[in-house]
């Protein structure tokens, strides 16, 4: 067994990740055993938008 193998099957997952952006989303890897790769996940999270560009909130 190669040693990044091992490395991986003991390493699962890293400590997520939250990134604040135009889109906020939460970011973090693990391990993918057919693979035998870490594999990137992403969670996309809701946001309330903004008040000023929301038609729904504006009154003309």
């Amino acid at each position: 067994m190669p040693k990044s193998q091992i490395i991986n099957e003991l390493t699962q997952y890293t400590p997520p990740r939250f990134v604040d952006g135009t889109k906020a989303h939460i970011i973090f890897y693990a391990y993918h055993p057919p693979t035998g790769k870490m594999k990137r996940k992403r969670i996309k999270l809701n946001y309330i938008s903004n008040k000023k560009n929301d038609a729904s909130v504006q009154t003309n």
